[in-house]
């Protein structure tokens, strides 16, 4: 057998295998409960209360990055851009597409040249550039494209009128995985902020780390036993007090007290009073203090005229960056709770296991009428395509608590932690939808997933006390899950996402206008900018490289091979 008719049997065999895993998944009404139905009227009630009555604008942001080297020299740039309408809340809520438009204020963009040498410097300063190059100019830019985003939400938020913002991205995973950038940070005593900014900043960053948003909730389990004691300390009580209302072990307390001992070192935080442990009111304003660094930072890359990769002559690591985009992202969300406005992240193409390993065991869907499939995007993908009438759209799955990304089932089919310790749970609330079919239902829009922040008002009611196994312990959790009726907030954020897309436009079809069109500008700009500045770069470089001589540091063997190559190849052409 050749290679071919191998493959030809590999191929059918799958096919086979998949096309039974799809015929299982027809007809089947116990997917009834993982889905919710778009109720017009209920949604356009809860936007009335929301919003009120009248003219308001959403805004949907996306950014863009591309990484060029040229003699030795490495050139990023990124961009964000910001396309608003208005939308009207009366007896519905109706977007107003014709008047979409970009709004350059809102816009962040800069280009920053590094020496191919200097890399490591910015990424890490132990790791090796040559094992890992693509991955750390990917890393670079990444952090950079993320801080020109949030700083043009965080510029939205606060103006007036607008009440709905669109990110390109999950929130609740940009917020995770900058969150271990902090915890990181906070280990690595030569950081470039702490040399500047000093011991306040420590501190204050700390802080951050046990209580990044005001609306977070007090789980005692884990580690995050430090933040639910931070958290009540901040409420006014003492340090005897949260851990008594907590009803902690002699084990945990000594944990929360040896964790508060450290930062007090760092920078005095505590204070005594009638034998019990209080805060010292200074550390109350942290999180503005926290947010005049990050100001300061991204305004150098955005708005600056210094070399903005270091500060006071010490490199900014990723680490940092993603550190002040952490700061950026809590002080966005904080200002969005506070002031009613809608933050919505959409993913297109999320890879996400949540729904598979922990949300179809908390729903009570009998293991014989599961799916079968780890990737929850595509089984939604089927399930909508092979169950139609159940699947009419809009539709939207059952929200449910961003913590179940930490959570899986074990070989007895019982929650545990997934990866070492389960997540905070009450942080943010994910569901899959999709909006649009044809006629026929020949074709349906793609399904997508969406994420927003836990809001107690709307979603209290719906946590209820789950147990799980976390490092040979059984520890209690009250994530937030749809499993019961329709929670009105999700039904309006169903009614706004299936009102604001571009059905005649393909791309767009099914997915937010706002988005496509700050998608398709963001790369357009990306395109028409990288060619004029790698030949800046070079008009900068040629002159360096002939006058001193370096053409052979600051040109690569290979580069330079490469051009001689196809310079031998186009002659020999041309003599054809």
């Amino acid at each position: 057998m050749n290679e071919l008719d191998s493959l030809r049997n590999s191929t059918d065999e799958l096919l086979s295998d998949f096309s039974k895993r799809v015929n299982s998944m027809k007809g089947r009404k116990e997917y009834a409960t993982l889905i919710r139905k778009l109720d017009t009227e209920l949604a356009s009630k809860t936007a009335r209360e929301y919003f009120g009555e009248g003219e308001f604008y959403a805004v949907g942001i996306d950014g863009s990055m591309i990484q060029n080297e040229t003699l030795e020299m490495l050139l990023f740039y990124v961009n964000s851009v910001a396309y608003a309408c208005p939308f009207f809340v009366k007896d519905r809520l109706t977007f107003n597409t014709k008047e979409l438009q970009k709004v350059d204020s809102l816009g962040s963009s800069n280009a920053v040249p590094l020496w191919l040498e200097d890399l490591g410097s910015v990424a890490d300063n132990t790791r090796d550039v040559e094992v890992d190059y693509s991955s750390t100019l990917t890393e670079v830019s990444f952090s950079l494209m993320l801080m020109a985003e949030l700083k043009s939400a965080f510029k939205a938020a606060q103006s007036e009128g607008v009440r709905i913002i669109f990110l390109d991205r999950s929130i609740s995973g940009s917020f995770q995985s900058l969150m271990r950038d902090i915890r990181y940070l906070l280990k690595d005593e030569s950081s470039s902020l702490f040399a500047v900014y000093g011991k306040q900043f420590l501190r204050d960053l700390y802080l951050m780390y046990y209580l990044p948003l005001s609306w977070m909730n007090n789980p005692a389990h884990g580690p995050y036993i430090v933040h639910s004691v931070v958290k009540l300390m901040f409420e006014g009580r003492s340090l005897e007090q949260a851990v008594s209302s907590l009803g902690l072990t002699e084990k945990q307390v000594d944990y929360v007290s040896k964790r508060l001992k450290h930062m007090n070192e760092i920078y005095p935080t505590l204070k005594q009073s009638n034998k019990d442990t209080y805060f010292d009111q200074d550390v109350i304003g942290y999180k503005e203090r926290l947010l005049e660094v990050a100001s300061e930072v991204s305004d150098r890359f955005f708005a600056g005229k210094e070399y903005p990769l270091k500060i006071n002559g010490l490199w900014l690591r990723t680490k940092e960056l993603n550190t002040v985009n952490i700061i950026l992202l809590a002080s966005l969300l904080e200002n969005c709770i506070a002031k009613d406005k809608l933050l919505l992240g959409i993913t297109k193409d999320t890879s996400s296991t949540d729904v598979s390993r922990s949300v179809l065991q908390i729903l009570n869907i009998p293991a014989e009428a599961r799916p079968g499939m780890r990737h929850d995007r595509i089984m939604f993908t089927i399930l909508s395509a092979t169950n139609e009438d159940l699947f009419s759209t809009p539709w939207r799955s059952v929200g449910y608590d961003a913590c179940f990304a930490t959570l899986s089932q074990d070989e007895h089919s019982k929650l545990k932690a997934a990866r070492k310790v389960a997540s905070i749970e009450k942080l943010f609330v994910k569901s899959f939808f999709q909006t649009r079919s044809s006629n026929r239902t020949i074709y349906r829009s793609p399904v997508f997933l969406y994420d927003r922040p836990f809001m107690e008002d709307f979603d209290g009611s719906f946590c209820s006390e789950l147990e799980y196994l976390e490092n040979g312990r059984i520890q209690k959790i009250r994530p937030y899950i749809e499993s019961k009726d329709l929670n009105s907030f999700d039904n309006m954020i169903l009614y706004i996402l299936s009102s604001s897309d571009h059905p005649e436009v393909f791309e767009s079809y099914g997915h937010n206008i706002l988005l496509y069109m700050a998608d398709k500008d963001a790369k357009a700009d990306v395109k028409l900018k990288e060619g004029l500045l790698l030949g800046i770069t070079n008009l900068k470089l040629t002159p360096l490289a002939r006058n001193e001589k370096l053409f052979s540091a600051i040109r690569r063997y290979r580069d330079a091979r490469a051009m001689s190559e196809q310079a031998r190849s186009e002659a020999a052409n041309e003599i054809k």
